[in-house]
C-alpha cells in the first residue's frame, strides 16, 4: 500500500482516496496507529504532484465482510449464543450506501488534504444492535442467549470521529464534515520511516 500514492503521482491520477477508520482517532491498536499514519502521509504527499490526496473516515460498515452482523447471523443459524465484548460497548455504524456515497463525495469535492467524515448521529450499543437483529430473525434474546466476552487488548469502549484539536467544517452536502486537523508531517518522520 505505501507504493500506492507513489504510483498514483506517476501516473497523473487526478485524486486519490485513501480509506481510513475511526480508529485512527486517538489510536489503542496497530491498525487505528496505521490508519492514523496513512492520513498523515495523504496530507504528507499533497503538493508532490497535481494528485489530490483525501482521506475519508468511516465507522463500522454494516452488511460488510467481517461485520458484527455476519457474527450475529452465523451465530443465530448455529443455535448459539450471541457473543458481545462488554456490555456497555458502543459503535457508529453506517451502511454499504453510505459509505460509498462518502467516497464519491470525496470524490467530487475533494482538493486535497481534506479528511471527510460522514455525520453518523449517535452511536449503538451492541447489545441493544444485537437485540434488534434477532428480533428481525424473529427470536427474542433472554439474558443466557448473550455471552460477554471481554474486550480485545486495545479495543475501546466507544469510539471517536473527531480527535481534540481537531477542528470541523461543513460541506456541500449536510451530512459530511470536512476534518481540519493535523499539522503537517515532517520530511524527517517520512525518511526515517
Amino acid at each position: 500500500m505505501e507504493l500506492n500514492p507513489d504510483e498514483a503521482m506517476k501516473t497523473g491520477v487526478e485524486k486519490f482516496i485513501y480509506i481510513s477508520t475511526d480508529k485512527a482517532v486517538n489510536p489503542t491498536s496497530v491498525m487505528g496507529a496505521a490508519k492514523r499514519v496513512g492520513e498523515m502521509l495523504m496530507r504528507y504527499y499533497q503538493g508532490r504532484s497535481s494528485t489530490a490526496f483525501i482521506s475519508v473516515r468511516f465507522g463500522n460498515v454494516l452488511g460488510n465482510r467481517g461485520s458484527v452482523l455476519e457474527v450475529f447471523e452465523r451465530q443465530l443459524n448455529l443455535g448459539k449464543p450471541i457473543t458481545i465484548t462488554d456490555p456497555a460497548m458502543e459503535r457508529y455504524f453506517m451502511s454499504i450506501p453510505e459509505a460509498v456515497s462518502l467516497i464519491l463525495k470525496a470524490g467530487e469535492m475533494g482538493k486535497g488534504r481534506e479528511i471527510f467524515v460522514l455525520d453518523m448521529g449517535e452511536q449503538v450499543k451492541i447489545i441493544d444492535l444485537a437485540k434488534r437483529y434477532a428480533h428481525l430473525r424473529g427470536k427474542i434474546l433472554r439474558d443466557d442467549d448473550i455471552i460477554f466476552v471481554g474486550r480485545r487488548p486495545g479495543e475501546k469502549l466507544r469510539e471517536e470521529l473527531v480527535e481534540e484539536g481537531e477542528q470541523t467544517s461543513s460541506t456541500a452536502h449536510p451530512l459530511v464534515i470536512n476534518i481540519n486537523s493535523y499539522d503537517d508531517l515532517g520530511e524527517d518522520f517520512i525518511r526515517e520511516s
